[in-house]
């Protein structure tokens, strides 16, 4: 996230970096020195026999445990395709301000 960060052009985080007198192309190199030690996936996948870790896995359960039921369908498929048709979704009408 932070080398995305750092490559955008006028961004937050280069501009900050300015300000503190750090050039935001030694920040990358160094960033990017560090994502290359990082371990790689490489050869064929089986999607079918990824699975997450147990903490993983239960932060997702909590996470949906907590969701609000007004919110699980806020956008349903049908918004979706009246937004490609270039009109205003009912849901976005919902929303609060």
């Amino acid at each position: 996230m932070l080398s995305a960060l750092l490559a955008q052009e006028n961004g937050i985080v280069p501009g900050l970096l300015d300000k503190l007198s750090i050039t935001a192309s030694a920040v990358q190199l160094a960033v990017d020195r560090e994502l290359e030690r990082l371990p790689k996936v490489s050869g064929s996948i089986d999607t079918s026999k990824v699975y997450v870790t147990q903490s993983v896995n239960e932060v997702f359960t909590q996470a949906e445990a907590r969701r609000s039921p007004s919110r699980m369908n806020l956008f349903p498929l049908s918004t979706c395709s009246s937004a490609a048709r270039g009109r205003k979704p009912d849901a976005l009408k919902k929303l609060p301000r």
